[in-house]
């Protein structure tokens, strides 16, 4: 009997469980794949950490100078338990030309560190795919994957090391997988070599060379607070195990938006249901007053309707288990191409689980959405719902004082007003449409803004950036004065070609500072400009530091270590110490927003810099940044020339081309599905309105004129939809997007393009909708006079 009854219920009602069996299928995928993401993604972080052999503290030194002191004090520390070093070779992008097939070409690095190393080392090993250790033999070489796919390299193409005036030939044998150096935002990436290789290349090489110590102890905190209180002068950073786990947090950006997505697609799924469990009864009071009258109780009726829509939400979400399956692996390959996520075969349990409760909870709001057939009496059913008596004003709009508003957009509106109920589900699937349609939209135009190339402490009003400053062939540069005279040399340069040229750079370096009377040190990246640099950068609170006595910390620092502006501290730059005043704090992405401003009066020039940030260029010109480094690159091959744009998407890696990718093919399946849920719904007003058609036609109304009147009906629901989403959508921006972008330490603005966002994307969405509805209103053609019954 129940399969009879499904059957035809089932058949009755196909378009509209057509689009509930689409919507349950749809949250289904995004939801249980993007949740079996972030579990893959965060657990799998522990395994490839074990894997790798991460120790609770890695330091970095510039040189050998200092290794036997530091070794001496990590021996005199008892909580430290063991210990490792690693040396790696410093080369430039440059010194390494790729050998393929049909074409040489030189190494794209998009600005990050690059260096030799040989296998054997202990601690943050490089693994191979299935998570194993390298196995090198000579002649062959080891290439992180992002470095791969940036260059288009295949395993078996052929790489050339210059150094030390010599030429090495490598062949590339493994695409390796390493934690510290594998990842676009760590700005670094190593070539691995077997040991005979790697010193062969090194040894006698002027490169400078850096040690890289990692050891484990029992207290992280009380180690690096006692390391710090030492004075190594060579020491370049210091960071925690838990570092490791910021790198890969741009990885899971993706998996939280279609999350959100899923848990949109759910809420829309139940208004359908809940509108469609309404019509279903409304339309069949009749036999249900028969079913009352007759002795059934109210719970073997509600059985009828909950067999049905329990078939529709299992199956739905059955489809959406198996589908979810390949889905998340295909949004797995861009993060699993850097880490060794370990076992992965037994986490189809959670996309099931995910299954099961999406099937759990749209079950239950049946259960709870035809709660109101108990209120229904059995001589009410038969009266098709009405008591026949009604007592409140009915709702409206008064036409004398709209007697400037067409007829047609008149009753449209007024239908809305005076049946507001019966535009609720169409009311609220517009508006979570809309905010759907604009979350990956805010996210990239924010990815693309000044605001996000700002937090990078990029200038993106500056004329063009280089990568690099060095000579042709020059090791990198490591203090203050060679990147002064670099920067004073590439000016001479442009002007002797006719380009009149300021450049800037920001110096890095890790500075150590006493905060408190206690004696606490925090040693932070410190940014000290060179040139004009750093003026652009915005204060959250106070001014940038000016005067040599002054500087600035982010944010999370003056946070986490209870400092306010007008505090003193004591910097020790070159064994010397000096009293600093903090004038202000901020908020960026740099060292995981936490850093330092140093002002530019300072001396410095004795501090071996780790690096230094893009070097700007500033000059008057009509031409783009685009246009202009495609000028520049003709006229300075010898030079990298780079958009603001550009180095911005070097630091955040592929999520935004991933959200590219995913941006328009989820527009279009929205609104597809919109449109099919307005053809749906219009179909069943139709259906439900048809004594009243059948009237307008018997007192002269046309097709054209009733059919225009429907759609208009439509469009005065998603201009109101339209009106309350703009807002919802803020509120996304603000406690959904701003705190996914903060996890990378930075409070962040959410660009809107209003254009885009509030414009064009609306007004496709009201034209796709006007079409289903017009298409929808085909049917009115086929009601007559005949179809006329009595209605209030």
């Amino acid at each position: 009997m129940w399969i009879e009854i499904l059957k035809k219920d089932l058949m009755k009602q196909k378009g509209i469980n057509v689009i509930l069996f689409l919507f349950i299928t749809l949250s289904t995928i995004f939801l249980a794949s993007s949740v079996n993401n972030i579990y893959l993604v965060t657990n799998g972080l522990n395994t490839y950490m074990e894997y790798a052999n991460v120790s609770d503290v890695m330091v970095v030194f510039g040189g050998g100078a200092e290794r036997e002191q530091f070794q001496e004090w990590i021996k005199s520390r008892s909580e430290i338990t063991e210990y490792d070093c690693e040396e790696l070779c410093e080369i430039k992008a440059e010194d390494i030309t790729i050998k393929q097939a049909d074409a040489t070409s030189t190494l794209k690095t998009n600005g990050a560190s690059l260096y030799l190393a040989s296998i054997g080392s202990k601690y943050a090993k490089p693994l191979d795919n299935k998570g194993n250790e390298l196995s090198l033999a000579p002649g062959e070489v080891a290439v992180t994957s992002w470095m791969m796919e940036k260059n288009a390299l295949h395993i078996g193409d052929k790489i050339e090391v210059y150094i030390s005036d010599k030429a090495y030939s490598y062949q590339i044998a493994i695409q390796s997988r390493d934690i510290m150096y594998g990842n676009e935002m760590s700005g670094m990436a190593r070539f691995i070599f077997c040991k005979d290789d790697y010193n062969k290349m090194v040894s006698g090489s002027t490169n400078r060379k850096i040690e890289v110590y990692g050891y484990n102890t029992t207290n992280p905190k009380k180690t690096l607070d006692a390391m710090n209180q030492q004075e190594f002068k060579f020491l370049v950073n210091a960071f925690e195990r838990s570092i490791y786990s910021l790198l890969y947090v741009f990885d899971m950006i993706v998996a939280a938006l279609l999350i959100v997505v899923g848990f949109c697609l759910i809420l829309i799924s139940l208004m359908i249901l809940k509108f469609s469990l309404s019509f279903t009864m409304e339309e069949n009071y009749r036999e249900v007053g028969v079913m009352k009258a007759i002795g059934m109780r109210n719970f073997s009726i509600r059985k009828i309707y909950l067999v049905k829509y329990f078939a529709l939400v299992v199956t739905g979400a059955i489809v959406g288990f198996l589908i979810s399956i390949p889905f998340g692996k295909g949004m797995m390959d861009s993060v699993s191409k850097n880490m060794v996520l370990g076992d992965s075969t037994n986490t189809a349990v959670i996309n099931l689980v995910c299954s099961i409760v999406i099937i759990l909870f749209v079950t239950g709001m049946c259960v709870v959405f035809t709660g109101k057939l108990k209120k229904i009496s059995a001589i009410e059913a038969i009266r098709s719902g009405d008591s026949g008596e009604r007592y409140q004003k009915r709702r409206g709009l008064c036409l004398y004082k709209r007697k400037y508003m067409g007829t047609i957009s008149f009753l449209g509106l007024n239908d809305i007003l005076c049946n507001t109920r019966r535009y609720l589900v169409l009311f609220f699937t517009f508006c979570i449409s809309f905010v759907l349609i604009t979350v990956p939209l805010n996210t990239l135009t924010t990815m693309e803004s000044d605001e996000m190339a700002s937090k990078f402490n990029l200038n993106p009003d500056a004329a063009i950036y280089l990568e690099t400053v060095e000579e042709q062939g020059a090791a990198p540069y490591h203090n203050t004065k060679d990147l002064e005279h670099a920067l004073r040399r590439i000016e001479k340069e442009m002007a002797a070609k006719g380009y009149t040229a300021q450049l800037s750079v920001g110096a890095l370096c890790f500075i150590e500072y006493t905060i408190n009377d206690v004696g606490d040190v925090i040693k932070p990246l410190s940014n000290y400009p060179i040139g004009k640099n750093g003026s652009f950068c915005e204060y959250q609170a106070g001014l940038a530091p000016k005067l040599s006595n002054e500087v600035a910390f982010s944010k999370k620092i003056m946070e986490e270590n209870n400092l306010e502006i007008g505090d003193i501290v004591i910097v020790k730059i070159g064994g010397k110490e000096q009293k600093l005043i903090i004038t202000g704090y901020y908020s960026d992405y740099m060292q995981l927003g936490k850093s330092a401003r140093l002002n530019p009066a300072i001396d410095i020039s004795d501090e071996i810099l780790s690096g230094y940030w893009k070097a700007t260029v500033e000059m008057e010109t009509a031409l783009t940044q685009q246009e202009l480094a495609s000028v520049l690159k003709k006229e300075f091959p010898q030079y990298n020339w780079v958009t603001a744009q550009e180095a911005l998407d070097a630091n955040i890696g592929s999520i935004k081309s991933t959200m590219q990718i995913l941006q328009i093919p989820m527009t279009i399946m929205l609104c597809i599905l919109i449109m099919l849920i307005s053809l749906l719904m219009m179909k069943l007003f139709i259906v439900r309105e048809k004594g009243q058609l059948a009237m307008l036609k018997s007192i002269g109304w046309r097709n054209k004129a009733i059919r225009l009147w429907l759609v208009m009906r439509m469009v005065w629901v998603v201009i109101l939809s339209m009106i309350v989403a703009v807002p919802l959508s803020m509120l996304c921006n603000r406690f959904v997007l701003r705190n996914i972008f903060a996890i990378m330490g930075a409070e962040l603005q959410i660009q809107v393009e209003p254009q885009k966002a509030y414009v064009l994307y609306p007004v496709i969405l009201l034209v796709g909708i006007m079409f289903a509805t017009y298409f929808a209103t085909g049917s009115v053609k086929r009601i007559s006079t005949n179809d006329m019954k009595i209605a209030e």
